[in-house]
């Protein structure tokens, strides 16, 4: 899930990277001056055309499905990979479930007491030496498995679980900052100047309706103009299902921030709560934009076809999503957004009944392995 926040945070900020580190440099010094020319001319170096704060990108601004909160001081959006997730999860529980839902029980209630009595604890006959290699092969199988998967496929698990549940992109137009909530290995929470923004939206977006399927709007800081000296890149709302829609969404933002909450239209706010239905249609929507391309109705069998792997990807997704935690954001932001102690209050309520699903989901699938496990 924050695959693409981690890699681009290890490019800027690993000193180990010498390739990275000198194309950082070479981008902070032939770009020092194109902030500036986007604000004056609305054109970067090469002459493209870009979207200022100061001039609309188009005449009806939306912000649908990817707002959390609406007021009159900050909004806070989605970013488009929390749908991304779940495989991975999938992946090391399917992993860890044999050794630690099997193995582990096998090792404490029968294969170390046997090996240090020395003796069947059925029969109390003394083992033989087949007996004691085949129980150590055991032991160290399954202890050398569980070993290597903490080991190897830790940083990776964390991509996506055992840590925050999202991540948050706030704009707060009295402070005239962008707060980004990020875990800290794919950047950490960083505060961003609103007038140093620059946009991935282009005016050709709009005209040309499937060139942007599936890609999502990214904002951009120059070095120069960043609290750290490096370049930041978030992305937000989700990924465009039509030409238009990066425009309206950074519309949407501009709005807000240069005009005010009155300008734009109030959009209904998407709720936190990992509710298990909300993980099947984001592990749905993958699939979704292809219907929006003229031409491609022929995919729905296939849709069918692959349900069962969306289902597997769904469970993955709402798994991890029970594993994370909320983010919020530190005091200095909450109170500059004007906020209090019941956002951190509704956060861990929201991770206790998570955590609350997760473990009668785990008491329940300890009760159907024991089950099986009897019947054999």
């Amino acid at each position: 899930m924050y695959l693409v926040e981690k890699l681009y945070n290890d490019l800027v900020t690993d000193p180990d990277n010498k390739e990275g580190r000198k194309l950082i440099e070479e981008y902070s010094t032939t770009h020092a001056d194109e902030p500036e020319l986007i604000r004056r001319t609305g054109k970067d170096k090469n002459g493209s055309q870009c979207y200022r704060i100061t001039e609309a990108a188009c005449d009806d601004p939306d912000g649908s499905k990817v707002v959390y909160r609406f007021n009159d001081t900050f909004i806070e959006l989605r970013t488009p990979f929390d749908d991304w997730r779940g495989l991975i999860t999938l992946g090391a529980v399917g992993g860890l479930l044999p050794a630690g839902g099997i193995g582990v029980p096998m090792l404490v209630t029968d294969v170390i007491p046997t090996l240090v009595a020395g003796a069947d604890l059925r029969t109390g006959e003394p083992l033989e030496f087949i007996d004691c290699l085949s129980l150590t092969v055991v032991l160290v199988v399954v202890v050398g498995w569980l070993w290597a998967m903490f080991h190897f496929g830790w940083r990776i698990f964390r991509l996506e679980s055992f840590t925050q549940r999202r991540l948050l992109v706030r704009f707060n137009r009295r402070t005239r900052k962008v707060y980004v909530h990020r875990p800290s290995y794919a950047g950490g929470i960083v505060e961003l100047d609103w007038e140093c923004v620059t946009n991935s939206v282009s005016p050709r977006y709009g005209r040309t309706p499937g060139l942007v399927l599936g890609v999502p709007m990214a904002l951009m800081w120059y070095p120069l103009e960043t609290p750290h000296g490096r370049p930041e890149m978030v992305f937000v709302g989700r990924c465009a299902q039509s030409g238009d829609e990066l425009e309206r969404l950074w519309e949407f933002i501009r709005r807000y921030m240069e005009e005010g909450p009155q300008s734009v239209p109030r959009p209904r706010c998407i709720g936190k709560f990992p509710w298990p239905w909300r993980s099947v249609m984001a592990s749905g929507s993958l699939a979704w934009p292809l219907f929006k391309m003229g031409g491609l109705r022929w995919l729905l069998p296939l849709v069918v076809l692959v349900s069962p792997a969306i289902a597997c990807t769904a469970t993955g997704h709402w798994i991890s999503q029970l594993l994370c935690w909320e983010p919020v954001f530190p005091r200095r932001i909450r109170q500059a957004c004007g906020e209090g102690i019941g956002a951190v209050i509704k956060a861990r309520l929201i991770d206790a009944g998570a955590w609350l699903m997760a473990a009668a989901v785990g008491w329940g699938l300890y009760r159907f392995i024991s089950s099986l496990l009897a019947q054999a």
